[in-house]
Order: C-alpha cells, then structure tokens, then sequence
C-alpha cells in the first residue's frame, strides 16, 4: 500500500502536481525568489561588522614595536603573480622599526574600511603610528555593478564567463543570494552596504553620491587616526588605462585625497603621478605589454586593469618608505 492510497488527501495533491506541473513549477520558483529577495534584504541590513568580518584584535599577530595598519581591497592586497603586494614588502622593509599590518580583503569598498579603521582604533589598544590607505576603486566599480548587491561584481564572480552570468545574476534574487553565500563560505572578505543601505540602482547610479560617500568614508578614517594619535597617509589610485580608457572617475578621486591631504595629521604619496612619469617615459618599455600593472599570471595578458604588477607594487613601497622614513613622516610624537 502506498502512500497516495493509505492518505487519500496526499494522493489528490500529488495527481494535481502532475497534472499542473508546470504551474506548480513555476509557484515554486517564485516562492524561493522571494524568500532570497527577502534574506538578501535582510543581509544588506546588517553592517559589515554583523555579517562579514567582526573584527577580532586577537587575529593580528603583533609584536612589541609600533604598529602600521594598511588599509585597501584586492588592488592593494593581492599581486597575482610573485604574492608580494606592497603591505608584504612595507613589513619586510620596515620590520626593524615598525610592527606592519593589513587585512586581506576584495570587494571593500571605503566603508568597509572606515569600519575597520574605527573598529582597530576602538577595541585593539595598538601603538599605532600610521594608517596608510590605498582605495577607491571598489567604491566606483560596486556602485557600477549591475543591479546586484554592492558586495558582487560579475567580473570577480564569473571570472571569464561574466557575460553569461551578468543577465542571470542581475533578474535573479536567488542567484545573487547564492553567490554572496558561496563568497562567504569561501572564505572571501566581502563588502556589503552599510546599516540600513539598499543595494545601488543598476539604471542610474550617481557618481556625484558615489564621491560624496567616498569623502565621508575617509574623513572618517582621518577621525579614527586622530583619536589614535597616528598619522594618516592616502595614496593617489591609478589603473591601466589601456585596457579602460573611458574610467576617469578615478582622477576625482585622486583629487578629494589631495584635497584631504592638505589637513593636519595627513599626508599624500601621489602615486599615479609618479607611475604615469615613468610610463610616459618608457621605463616599462621592453617589458610585458601590463606592467606596471597586473597581468595573468602564465600567460602574461593583462588582467585585472586596477590590480598592480610586481612592478607597481615595488614602486609603491619604494614611494611609501621614503615617506616614513623621512623626518617629518617619522614617528608622530604623542600627546595624550
């Protein structure tokens, strides 16, 4: 005897599903769209700190000397090809003075890194001397994202197969859910919108807001290095502009760091003035068509366009360490 006989109700619903399937299919997969429209609202409610990465003072491994945090997603914290970005080569150029530290992350935008900075200066109890901050492109390309939580872009989620997957992600809540779970459960350090923030409009986003919240994210930052008494260094962003020609929002941007520079306790290494000198006078030429910037490693095709190359990142730690190395980049005399 089998179940439809032995419960006569379940055998009437089961005869009607087969019947109806394709409706019955298709009730279904609204259903799950909209609980993943709701759990996915419901993520992107919470701060970074609730859901992504609480920040654990016991995670860094500190020593006894001062401490120097660096603050920056993948384009500061990854170089795809040797694995020694700019913070790797600051901590063993400065380790006889200074106590270097960073977090990997992808995908943090400034207010992400703003939360870490207040968060470090809040709970850990450094002697913390500097903060230098290398961001802002994460800030334009999450806004620019298609329609899909400010924690995903296509590119870094389907790798190569983003125009495939760009359609899927961009009318599927489900989709999206999935993929911010199966970042999270890789283990990847992502950027969700802060308290209480929807996910960007994908027809119209505003660059001009976009700024505007960059600012805020790194004035905030300045407050954090006052409250610790440590000096606060941003670094001019560059990219390739071979491979995007057409990104220029990333020259307003290196002009509000200048502009934020010019305060007391903050100080400015122009990187892309520096490296856009040595481009336009044929220092890279005879190299890989990338460098400075990255290229893939193995095959030696540009990548990333705002990933540095080996050559990009040595650059900017030998531009760094000038800096703190300097007496007026030295130690910050303190005035408790």
């Amino acid at each position: 005897m089998n179940g439809a006989s032995r419960f006569p109700r379940l055998g009437r619903i089961l005869a009607w599903l087969e019947r109806w399937w394709p409706v019955s299919l298709a009730a279904c997969l609204v259903l799950c769209e909209l609980l993943s429209w709701a759990a996915l609202k419901l993520a992107l409610r919470k701060t970074s700190v609730d859901i992504f990465h609480e920040v654990a003072c016991g995670n860094f491994k500190t020593n006894r000397k001062p401490q120097m945090l660096v603050l920056g997603s993948s384009p500061a914290m990854v170089e795809a090809n040797q694995g020694r970005p700019f913070p790797v080569l600051l901590k063993a150029r400065l380790q006889d003075a200074y106590d270097v530290q960073s977090m990997p992350m992808v995908w943090a935008d400034s207010a992400v890194l703003a939360q870490e900075a207040e968060n470090i200066v809040a709970n850990c109890g450094w002697d913390l001397r500097y903060i230098i901050v290398y961001a802002g492109h994460q800030d334009y390309v999450n806004a620019s994202s298609l329609a899909m939580p400010r924690a995903m872009h296509p590119r870094r989620l389907a790798l190569d197969a983003d125009r495939i997957a760009t359609p899927l992600l961009r009318r599927s809540h489900a989709l999206r859910l999935l993929a911010l779970t199966v970042a999270r459960l890789r283990g990847r350090r992502s950027a969700p919108a802060r308290a209480g923030e929807p996910a960007p409009d994908p027809s119209s986003y505003d660059l001009d807001a976009v700024l505007q919240t960059y600012r805020r994210n790194l004035e905030r930052i300045q407050r954090a290095a006052q409250r610790a008494h440590a000096q606060l260094v941003l670094v001019t962003l560059s990219l390739n502009a071979r491979m995007l020609p057409k990104q220029r929002f990333y020259e307003r941007q290196n002009r509000v760091l200048r502009e934020l520079a010019r305060r007391p306790g903050t100080r400015l290494v122009d990187f892309q003035a520096q490296i856009g000198r040595r481009i336009r006078s044929g220092e890279y030429s005879g190299r890989n068509d990338c460098e400075p910037y990255e290229s893939r490693p193995g095959t030696g095709r540009c990548w990333d366009p705002y990933h540095m190359g080996v050559l990009g990142h040595e650059l900017l730690a030998d531009l760094l360490e000038r800096v703190l190395r300097t007496p007026e980049g030295g130690t910050v005399e303190r005035q408790r």
